[in-house]
């Protein structure tokens, strides 16, 4: 299955998205300043990414990767359920020399749809670095709400970052005006 926007496509993940995975999105350049660094090698991170892993199977995990109309990889977005009452997570990278071009924005607003439009969801959540502006964008385009923030959330490169933690309802999506 294959959802289309005006400027990306998401598709499920393939054996062949593996290297780029691997080398381009699962790297310190590719995760950026405000994740934690990698903690596996290259062929940790790619035999992850190659293989059905305990979230996916478990947890019902999903990776789409995010390609341009034309085919080229950009990114990936996920969605994973985080409890049983009706809500999941999603999370999103775009390699670096492709950022700014609104194309994370729109697969997350893909993504979102897809779950609201398939899923028995009715609360979808992400957290970002409070210093990940961009981030912090792309949430807040696609209507997603500040609920608050997670101090020491994360450790960052040998240093404790606060997260903030957004959400968007299902009646939100349904009843947004962008």
């Amino acid at each position: 299955m294959v959802i289309r926007g005006s400027l990306v496509r998401l598709r499920p993940r393939d054996w062949s998205d593996t290297d780029f995975y691997a080398d381009r999105v699962e790297t310190p350049e590719g995760l950026g300043p405000y994740m934690p660094e990698p903690t596996t090698d290259r062929a940790e991170v790619a035999r992850e990414w190659s293989t059905p892993s305990l979230m996916e199977g478990l947890l019902g995990r999903k990776f789409y990767v995010a390609e341009t109309l034309d085919g080229r990889r950009v990114g990936h977005v996920e969605h994973y359920v985080t409890q049983p009452h009706g809500q999941t997570e999603i999370g999103y990278a775009v390699v670096p020399e492709e950022r700014g071009k609104d194309y994370c924005t729109e697969a997350v607003r893909l993504l979102v749809g897809h779950i609201f439009g398939s899923l028995r969801v009715e609360r979808i959540q992400a957290s970002t670095d409070v210093r990940n502006t961009a981030s912090i964008r792309v949430l807040e385009k696609n209507g997603f709400k500040l609920e608050g923030t997670l101090r020491h959330f994360a450790l960052n490169r040998g240093e404790w970052t606060d997260y903030h933690r957004y959400s968007i309802l299902h009646g939100e999506w349904e009843n947004r005006t962008t």
